[in-house]
């Protein structure tokens, strides 16, 4: 199983592709019902993100916007380095913004079989 939450992807179409049936690849995107592009279909289809997902990036932009306001010592942090104080703020308000997709994705599009060849 390859869990990929870069971007650009570590495992690409064409690798996938030819190792299918051997591999099961799930995107890592956060996802919410009421995350609307402006352009709708067609800027999720060029960023290559499904309906209602963003990338995690994005998202810690998101939550640290969000929540600046409220607690003033996130402005204080050094949000360029990945510490576990981070992290856990991050996980704190995460749930309030954002969630896993309901499903599990692959490029896009639902994982309907999670059987390989081995």
């Amino acid at each position: 199983m390859v869990i990929d939450p870069s971007e650009p992807f570590n495992l690409d179409k064409e690798t996938y592709k030819a190792y299918h049936k051997k591999v099961i690849r799930v995107d890592v995107n956060a996802y919410s019902d009421e995350l609307k592009f402006v352009l709708g279909r067609i800027a999720s289809r060029n960023l290559r993100l499904s309906s209602g997902s963003l990338w995690a990036c994005f998202c810690e932009a998101i939550i640290l916007r969000g929540e600046m306001d409220r607690d003033p010592n996130i402005m204080k942090m050094d949000w360029m380095k990945v510490s576990i104080e981070n992290k856990e703020i991050l996980i704190k308000y995460f749930d309030k913004y954002f969630g896993l997709a309901p499903k599990p994705l692959c490029f896009g599009n639902p994982i309907r079989d999670f059987s390989v060849i081995i």
